[in-house]
């Protein structure tokens, strides 16, 4: 079959998870955002926030859940394989040094990447 963009339909079942999954990963961000919260730089120069390991952590344990035959690729914890063939990128809180200004031009984005396709379904939620 030939779908557009080389990427088969999204299931819906699937996309209103993501699509909760990073609304809740929103609000952890929002409240972190005008919270207390420490960062640090990592080994390639980078910021992370207790708020970016938080929110992947969140997202990671929802996907574990979930969908646990799924790997997940996380910027801040690394990545966990998987037997499904889909691979779910993470980027916690893009827009760090936004962040950590807070100036409110950041997002929570994740990422479904199907093995052996060069497409993706990004579901992204605006935090701010």
């Amino acid at each position: 079959m030939d779908y557009a963009f080389g990427a088969p339909p999204a299931h819906r079942e699937l996309l209103d998870f993501a699509v909760r999954l990073i609304s809740r990963a929103g609000q952890v961000s929002v409240k972190g955002f005008f919270g207390d919260w420490h960062s640090r730089r990592k080994e390639d120069g980078s910021e992370v926030t207790e708020v970016d390991e938080a929110v992947e952590e969140l997202i990671g344990a929802e996907l574990g859940r979930r969908v646990p035959e799924d790997g997940v690729f996380g910027e801040e914890g690394g990545a966990t394989s998987g037997t499904s063939g889909r691979r779910w990128v993470v980027d916690p809180i893009n827009g760090t040094t936004s962040f950590t200004r807070r100036w409110p031009l950041f997002s929570n984005d994740l990422a479904q990447v199907q093995t052996g396709q060069q497409s993706s379904r990004s579901f992204a939620g605006r935090a701010a």
